[in-house]
């Protein structure tokens, strides 16, 4: 789901196919692969003989020998039973592939060391010769380095995988990964396409996975990974009534957003993710979450968008914090910047409305603190939820502070028809702000406007508190 520390093995895992099969019947559901969206070629997986060399030329008699299920390693501490030391020694891997198809197939290689991949006694993919420093492992490895090999379906394929350890930059580790794919092109669309145009509706799914949402290494962009935004389109195009589900880790730019009648963002929700998202799908369950963050229309919109490679992603082992205060939201209401979707944003099966905003201010003058109320109501025809969010703005500040802040929200569930006074509570430190000239956090005198709503954007109700004087708070 998610890579690095986000990654785990489940006990088991029920992917969307399995939890659209079992809410609705295989009968009624066709499928199609369409493209694909992975960093790197898929996992080689089988048995593999590892023999291990206390040095880094492979040379010798191995002094350790294990078998693995998988063409991935990551070493770092004690390794072959300390029969070699972890800062020099070598590695050959022997096992084999059998191809599911008859064509030109991609193998790739990375790793933190050098390493080379055969098949059949011919080096294909080599990330020794010319290694160079790349984004994986930690930014200790070297990025992918793939050949091309013509396989037979249904034939079996010797592989052998070479590595050997290299002085490393910064972390004690070596490791490397090796996979083969199968490209899928022009033909994998026009049928997802195809099956689209049969069917009442086509639900796309698309999105990144663990290896581009990882730590230890950012991404070059928000445009999604191979051709899923021509797949999207072309399916949308097929068959107006598509619905794409995102699995991402952050936004994505949209470009087919006009195209298609829905969109549910489902982030990496683990390994119940099938069922979850079918439950959605299905209007068994509403999509009861709201945007954490903001979601622009392109990447250049973002907060940290500059050309100065010091700002992002940071240079020379440097990352200079140019953004201040004014992240998020308030860096797109500084500049007026209008994002895709806004921070806070989130539909329902139903509707609601908010009215009857009250603010009671008894107690700020003396303490800074308000209370706000305001009613929401379910004016649509099923249960459902939204989250009502209250945003305080300084309207006169000594200093440079956001427009707005959110200060405080509350989740709200209502029957049909229903209606639910909602209470709000500010506490002084809702209105202040740090002076490092005071070394204090201040509630400036003057007004402040208080904004109600249920995203960052779309905010109908206000009404505005004032002071005389300056509160100075404990640190």
């Amino acid at each position: 789901m998610g890579g690095g520390s986000a990654q785990l093995n489940a006990h088991y895992r029920i992917s969307p196919w399995d939890g659209l099969t079992a809410a609705l019947g295989k009968e009624r559901l066709a499928f199609a692969p369409g493209c694909t969206n992975h960093r790197f070629e898929p996992l080689l997986k089988g048995r593999f003989r590892v023999d291990y060399f206390a040095n880094d030329t492979l040379s010798g008699e191995p002094v350790h020998t294990a078998i693995q299920d998988e063409a991935q390693a990551f070493w770092i501490g004690r390794i072959a039973e300390d029969k070699v030391d972890p800062k020099q020694f070598s590695v050959r891997l022997t096992g084999s592939y059998t191809a599911e198809a008859t064509g030109e197939h991609r193998v790739g290689i990375y790793a933190a060391g050098r390493a080379k991949v055969y098949v059949e006694g011919t080096l294909i993919a080599d990330a020794w010769t010319d290694w160079k420093k790349g984004r994986t492992f930690f930014e200790e490895g070297c990025d992918e380095v793939v050949g091309t090999v013509a396989f037979e379906a249904g034939r079996s394929y010797e592989v052998t995988i070479a590595f050997a350890t290299k002085p490393h930059a910064v972390l004690g580790i070596a490791g490397f990964a090796a996979g083969i794919g199968y490209p899928l092109g022009d033909a994998a669309i026009a049928e997802a396409a195809r099956i689209a145009a049969d069917a009442e509706t086509a639900i796309v799914f698309v999105g990144r996975n663990g290896e581009w949402d990882t730590e230890g290494s950012d991404l070059q962009s928000i445009i999604l990974p191979g051709r899923q935004n021509e797949l999207v389109s072309a399916v949308a195009k097929a068959n107006p009534n598509t619905v794409v589900v995102l699995q991402t880790g952050g936004p994505v730019e949209m470009p087919w957003l006009g195209e298609v009648a829905a969109v549910i963002e489902a982030w990496y929700p683990g390994q119940e993710a099938g069922n979850a998202i079918a439950d959605v799908l299905t209007g068994a369950a509403e999509p009861g979450g709201r945007l954490p963050q903001s979601f622009p229309v392109k990447w250049a919109d973002n907060p940290t968008n500059s050309q100065d490679a010091e700002v992002y992603p940071g240079l020379d082992g440097k990352v200079r914090y140019e953004e201040g205060v004014f992240i998020g939201y308030r860096h797109y209401d500084r500049h007026g910047i209008a994002p895709l979707f806004p921070f806070g944003f989130g539909l329902s099966y139903t509707r609601f409305a908010l009215s009857d905003l009250e603010v009671d201010d008894s107690q700020f003058e003396a303490d800074g603190v308000a209370t706000v109320t305001l009613t929401v109501a379910n004016t649509g025809e099923r249960a459902g939820s939204t989250v009502v969010q209250l945003y305080v703005s300084d309207d006169v500040a000594s200093l440079d502070r956001p427009g707005k802040e959110l200060k405080a929200f509350a989740k709200v569930h209502l029957s049909p028809g229903e209606r639910q006074d909602v209470s709000l509570r500010l506490d002084a430190r809702a209105f202040a702000f740090y002076s490092a000239s005071a070394r204090h956090w201040l509630v400036e005198a003057g007004e402040f406007t208080l904004r109600a709503g249920t995203s960052s954007a779309d905010l109908p109700l206000t009404a505005k508190i004032s002071r005389s004087t300056t509160l100075m708070l404990p640190v």
